[in-house]
C-alpha cells in the first residue's frame, strides 16, 4: 500500500498529469462516458444510450406517436446500440430491457410478489421503483434496423450479442488526441524558451 501510494503521489506530481485530467475532463464535457467505450450488448441499453433519448415504455409497442418522437431522437443520437445515424432510415422503438426478459422476470417469483402485494395498490407496478429494482422497467431506445434484427435473434435464442460501434464516432471520442497535443504544444514551448544565463564567475 505505501509502495501504491507513492507512485500514485509521484504520477499526480508528474507533469504528464494535467494533460491526462485535461483529456478525461474534456471527454466528460463533451458527453463521453467509459461505458460509451464498450462494445453494446443488445440486451442491454447500448453504448449511445441517453436517457433524454428515450421514453418510458411499458410492455405494448410504441404507438403512433411514440415512433415518431424516437424517429426523430434517432436522427439526433443515432442509434442506441451501433450509433448509426445515416442510411438508417426509419428507426425502431426497442424495449429496453427487451420484451422478453422483462416479462419473464415480471412472471419470475418476485415478479409474482411485487404483483400480489405492490400490485394490489399500483396496477402499473411494473413502470415504478419497485419494476427499476428487479429489472422489469423500460425505456423506448431508438434502434436501427440491423441491430434490431440482431437482437431479434439473439433474445430468442437466449445468446448475448455485442455489437461494436468504431465507425461511429461523436465528438468526445477526439478527446484522446488532446493529451498528445498538449505534449506536443508544451515541448514546443519549452525548446523555444531562452535558457537561462549563467551568472557570471
Amino acid at each position: 500500500p505505501r509502495a501504491t501510494g507513492g507512485r500514485l503521489k509521484k504520477f499526480v506530481s508528474s507533469p504528464g498529469f494535467p494533460m491526462v485530467l485535461g483529456g478525461l475532463l474534456t471527454f466528460c464535457v463533451l458527453g463521453g462516458r467509459f461505458s460509451s467505450l464498450a462494445p453494446s450488448n443488445l440486451s442491454m441499453p447500448g453504448a449511445h444510450s441517453r436517457l433524454e433519448a428515450s421514453l418510458p415504455a411499458t410492455f405494448e409497442y410504441a404507438n403512433d406517436v411514440e415512433r415518431g418522437i424516437l424517429n426523430h431522437l434517432g436522427s439526433i443520437f443515432g442509434c442506441h446500440s451501433c450509433g448509426a445515424k445515416k442510411k438508417v432510415g426509419q428507426f425502431i422503438a426497442d424495449h429496453q430491457p427487451p420484451l422478453k426478459i422483462a416479462t419473464g422476470r415480471a412472471n419470475g417469483f418476485f415478479g409474482k410478489v411485487a404483483k400480489y402485494t405492490v400490485g394490489l395498490f399500483d396496477k402499473q407496478w411494473e413502470t415504478g421503483l419497485v419494476g427499476g429494482v428487479l429489472g422489469v422497467r423500460q425505456r423506448f431506445f431508438p434502434q436501427c434496423t440491423s441491430c434490431s434484427k440482431l437482437q431479434s435473434v439473439a433474445v430468442r435464442k437466449g445468446r448475448r450479442v455485442l455489437v461494436t460501434h468504431l465507425t461511429s464516432l461523436r465528438s468526445f471520442h477526439g478527446s484522446g488526441a488532446l493529451v498528445p497535443l498538449l505534449r506536443r504544444i508544451d515541448s514546443a514551448a519549452t525548446a523555444a524558451a531562452p535558457s537561462p544565463s549563467r551568472p557570471p564567475a
